[in-house]
């Protein structure tokens, strides 16, 4: 089966379902599920990559700037309560985290692991997407920044091909 189909057929299904809560973090998981599909085409749109590499980035650069200020305590307090959430300890807003995410959707992420893991890909710049999808699921930051800077890299070799 060609990697398109596949992704296609299986995880593009559950990130685009009902997601009632979560829905910041399965949009930067939708952005990671983009850039393989475009790695996955014959001529690929490094504008829109970058693109979907730019919200990854800005995320995770949000993840040291979130000001608690802006949030009442008595949220903090109930997000604490409900799912072990600090935005001091996480540096995101609780409901844009992660862990929200996660805790409203253990079965989606579960299954985006297995089906992600399955995926079909024919070179190596796939296979970093992949493991870049992968990475994020399991919130292995460090792993998706790796990954996000290996896809940079050959965005930047392909480019400099072109010119």
């Amino acid at each position: 089966m060609k990697p398109f189909d596949f992704q296609n057929m299986n995880q593009e299904r559950i990130i685009h379902s009902k997601w009632d809560k979560g829905n910041s973090y399965r949009h930067l998981l939708e952005g990671a599920g983009d850039i393989f599909r475009e790695l996955t085409k014959e001529s690929v749109d490094w504008e829109y990559i970058s693109s979907k590499i730019e919200r990854i980035d800005l995320y995770f650069a949000l993840l040291s700037q979130f000001d608690s200020s802006n949030t009442t305590d008595s949220f903090i307090e109930r997000m604490q309560e409900e799912y072990g959430l600090s935005p001091l300890d996480t540096g995101i807003h609780p409901a844009d985290s992660y862990e929200y995410a996660y805790a409203n959707n253990t079965l989606k992420f579960k299954a985006l692991v297995a089906l992600w893991s399955a995926q079909p890909n024919h070179n190596m710049v796939q296979y970093i997407a992949v493991v870049l999808n992968v990475a994020l699921l399991e919130n292995r930051v460090a792993d998706a920044n790796r990954m996000l800077g290996q896809i940079k890299l050959y965005r930047d070799a392909r480019l400099s091909e072109i010119i």
